[in-house]
């Protein structure tokens, strides 16, 4: 049950981030004097890297917050 709460909330914030790269990638861009699609395709390729890495973390049993989760869950079912 844990594992399936941490994978569920780690798909939302993915989706959040991903929402926030859209909204803050033109003032970025304008800052630092690039493309934009370029600073889209740069942080959509790290996002993409760092869920998929930690998806693979928390589906394996290796990520350390969704253990306690599910040891949090646990103690409540006893």
């Amino acid at each position: 049950m844990g594992r399936a709460i941490a994978l569920i909330a780690h798909i939302f914030g993915t989706l959040l981030a991903a929402v926030l790269i859209y909204i803050i990638a033109p003032y970025l861009s304008r800052v630092l004097g690039s493309e934009v699609e370029f600073i889209y395709i740069v942080f959509y390729s790290m996002l993409l890297i760092w869920s998929v890495r930690e998806g693979r973390k928390i589906e394996s049993g290796k990520h350390s917050l969704a253990n306690k989760i599910g040891e949090i869950l646990d103690r409540d079912n006893k």
